[in-house]
C-alpha cells in the first residue's frame, strides 16, 4: 500500500470508530435520561357517588297514630299532609333561606306545640360528601320571651301575610344561624333526609315545608316524634 493509501485508509477508520463510539454514547445518555426521568402521575378516580337510601315507609305512622278521615290532631294533620307532598328542593343558588312554623312533638303520647326555625344555605359540590345535596341544614328555636312573638310570625307567614316590622321575634328569625348544621341526601323516594343522629326527612306541600321526624328510641311508643310545618321567613 502506498503511503498516501495508509493514511487516508487510518483517517476513514479514525473517523467511522468516533461516529460510533459518538452514537453509543448519545444513546446511552438517552437511556439514563428517561431512567430518571420521574413516573406519569397517577390518574385520581372519582369517588362514586352512594346510592340513594330508602325514603320512610309512612303507613305504620299514620296505622299507629290512627291517622283516618275522621282523625284530629295536629300530628295526623301534617303527617297526612306529608304523606301527599313532593320533594323539597332548595334551589336559591346563592345565600341561605329561614322558615319558622309550629312543631309538635309526641312523647309517650302527648302532643306539645312548640316553636322552630328551619335555616338553609346553598353550599360548593366540593364541600359535601359524593351523592350528597350541595346543602346544609339546621333548626333551632328562639328564647322562651320570643315564643309568643314567633308564633304570631307563624300566623301571618300561614295566611300569606307579612309580621308585623314591630314583632319582636322577626329580627331574630332573620339573624338565626343554628350552630349545628347538618347535611342532606335525596332518599328514593319524595323526600329528602338529613344526615344526623335523629333521622329528620323534609317534603314541600305548596308554600310549606314539612318535617317529620320519628323517635327511633327504644324506650319511645308508637307515634313518638316530631311534626313540624314551615313557612318562609327570609329568602
Amino acid at each position: 500500500m502506498r503511503p498516501f493509501d495508509a493514511v487516508r485508509f487510518l483517517f476513514v477508520a479514525l473517523s467511522l470508530f468516533g461516529c460510533d463510539n459518538h452514537a453509543q454514547h448519545s444513546a446511552s445518555a438517552a437511556e439514563s435520561s428517561a431512567t430518571k426521568a420521574p413516573p406519569p402521575p397517577l390518574a385520581t378516580v372519582a369517588e362514586p357517588p352512594r346510592p340513594a337510601p330508602a325514603d320512610i315507609t309512612l303507613d305504620p305512622y299514620l296505622r299507629d297514630l290512627k291517622c283516618g278521615k275522621a282523625a284530629k290532631g295536629d300530628t295526623c294533620r301534617i303527617l297526612t299532609e306529608f304523606a301527599e307532598a313532593k320533594r323539597w328542593v332548595f334551589n336559591k343558588p346563592a345565600g341561605e333561606a329561614r322558615w319558622v312554623g309550629n312543631a309538635f312533638v309526641r312523647e309517650k303520647g302527648v302532643e306539645k306545640k312548640q316553636l322552630l326555625i328551619l335555616w338553609a344555605k346553598r353550599m360548593p359540590t366540593a364541600q359535601v360528601g359524593p351523592g350528597d345535596l350541595p346543602i346544609k341544614v339546621g333548626t333551632g328555636t328562639l328564647d322562651s320571651e320570643l315564643v309568643e312573638h314567633g308564633f304570631k310570625m307563624v300566623r301571618s307567614l300561614s295566611q300569606g301575610d307579612q309580621p308585623s316590622k314591630h314583632n319582636q321575634a322577626r329580627s331574630k328569625v332573620e339573624e338565626f344561624v343554628p350552630t349545628i348544621q347538618r347535611g342532606a341526601v335525596a332518599t328514593s323516594g319524595a323526600s329528602v333526609r338529613l344526615i344526623a343522629e335523629d333521622t329528620v326527612y323534609l317534603r314541600q306541600l305548596d308554600r310549606k315545608v314539612l318535617m317529620f321526624a320519628p323517635n327511633l328510641s327504644s324506650s319511645a311508643t308508637a307515634g313518638d316524634g316530631t311534626y313540624a310545618e314551615f313557612w318562609v321567613s327570609t329568602w
